[in-house]
């Protein structure tokens, strides 16, 4: 125990949105007079304590949970935000503790308890991208970015470039390629695809 103040547990309440929360607070007295003691790490705690709770009491997910999704996908707040089609800081917002609408709290449920669910959302920001950020230019000027790419040259070694061919690019030389790529370019989000694009187009065409 401190030689100064001491801590009780209390019962309160607090309205929040309409809706009265009771919750547990942490409070520290002083020994000599007997009164409240401000300490602002249990103000913060206490902060919690009612957050939490009142998320309890409208289903809605915690914080904690929230953190729990970035860690399991290994994504960043931002990134994730842009993939489930949110504003860039939203999920920043969330983790700092503003509390999520009901729609945007069952969809970080889903995507908490359903992998299937978040592929299908990786795959779906990818594809967007790429029409995003491919879909500008004609089919000759895609024809001719394939064929400037790596995995498309080494395949088709020793011929000539009007030379029909069935040769099929094997996938470990996309992977490898895609995979230099992504970290040339630092791609963090899915919209990093454009300076790829971008730079493939001048590469041919300037």
């Amino acid at each position: 125990m401190n030689a100064y103040y001491k801590y009780l547990h209390n019962q309160k309440n607090k309205e929040i949105r309409g809706k009265d929360i009771k919750y547990t607070a942490k409070v520290a007295y002083c020994n000599e007079c007997q009164s409240e003691i401000f300490i602002s790490e249990l103000r913060d705690k206490n902060l919690e304590s009612l957050d939490r709770n009142y998320r309890l009491s409208e289903e809605l997910i915690q914080v904690s949970e929230i953190k729990e999704v970035l860690e399991k996908y290994d994504i960043g707040k931002r990134p994730l935000s842009l993939v489930l089609g949110w504003g860039k800081g939203t999920l920043s917002r969330y983790v700092d503790g503003d509390i999520p609408t009901r729609q945007y709290s069952d969809v970080l449920k889903r995507v908490k308890n359903d992998p299937e669910f978040m592929l299908e959302l990786l795959e779906k920001a990818v594809i967007d991208a790429v029409i995003l950020n491919f879909g500008c230019y004609s089919g000759r000027i895609l024809e001719n970015m394939t064929h400037a790419e790596r995995p498309w040259r080494e395949t088709r070694n020793g011929l000539e470039d009007h030379e029909p061919s069935d040769r099929i690019i094997e996938k470990h030389l996309i992977e490898s390629y895609f995979k230099q790529i992504r970290e040339k370019y630092n791609m963090i989000n899915v919209s990093d695809i454009r300076d790829y694009s971008r730079d493939l187009f001048e590469k041919i065409y300037h």
